[in-house]
């Protein structure tokens, strides 16, 4: 898990129900400062010059970053502060990645069409992902150390990174570019692209119920003004 020092303890209820629903676990909350660290000791210095370049007001993108790079350093398993995990003990014997299918893709046939899921989302963006089924959450990650996935995500983001500091106007449209520089469409492109059956074992949302909750309670209200969501600097990269 992940947070700002100071609201970490506006999210002790999730962090109390996922210990006392996983007794044998022991969770470690990361702040901005541990995180910094963390990545400057153990990643090379293109790694930690390419998340030093991430606005420091776009928090979840330094998450995205960060979740990614320590489960592919340490193995286990990452979730959002808000989340709370119900049942971890099977995910921690697996030995592959487990991504979790978020929402999904307009589903149109003869039988049934819903409408208001073409128009739910601006910008569509489940699109992005090849997997028939939608988009792959990265609020819940579960891996072993050094999986070749999670290794393929950490040279995406980097190149993302990069290129964007080349080019400042590619991710300069504040949450949206959260999701594919490092969010959920990055996360979900690679693992499209690399996924087999003996290396990913992807949850469905029905599944994935089993293990997870998303929150116990609306954390954009909790944020209100402060989520990133509403962040009015829509530059995501800074120079450095």
């Amino acid at each position: 898990r992940t947070h700002k020092k100071e609201k970490i303890k506006d999210y002790q209820q999730s962090i109390d129900f996922t210990q006392k629903h996983n007794p044998n676990f022991k969770q470690v909350i990361y702040d901005n400062e541990m995180c910094d660290e963390f990545i400057k000791d153990k990643f090379s210095d293109r790694i930690y010059q390419a998340y030093q370049s991430i606005n420091p007001s776009y928090g979840p993108a330094k998450s995205d970053f960060f979740r990614t790079l320590i489960i592919y350093y340490y193995g286990g398993i990452y979730l959002d502060i808000k989340s709370v995990g119900t049942s971890l003990e099977e995910l921690s014997k697996n030995d592959k990645l487990v991504a979790c299918l978020g929402r999904g893709k307009p589903y149109i046939n003869t039988f049934h069409f819903n409408p208001y899921s073409l128009f739910s989302d601006n910008y569509n963006w489940y699109y992005f992902s090849d997997i028939e089924e939608g988009e792959i959450n990265n609020w819940c990650i579960s891996a072993p150390p050094g999986n070749y996935i999670l290794g393929k995500m950490i040279q995406q983001m980097v190149s993302n990174i990069e290129y964007g500091k080349k080019h400042m106007n590619e991710y300069n449209n504040g949450q949206y570019s959260v999701l594919a520089m490092t969010g959920p469409i990055c996360y979900s492109k690679i693992i499209s692209k690399y996924k087999t059956d003996s290396n990913v074992k992807i949850l469905s949302k029905y599944e994935k119920q089993k293990y997870f909750k998303y929150e116990l309670f609306d954390h954009k209200a909790l944020e209100g003004n402060k989520h990133y969501s509403k962040n009015k600097d829509k530059n995501i990269l800074i120079k450095t």
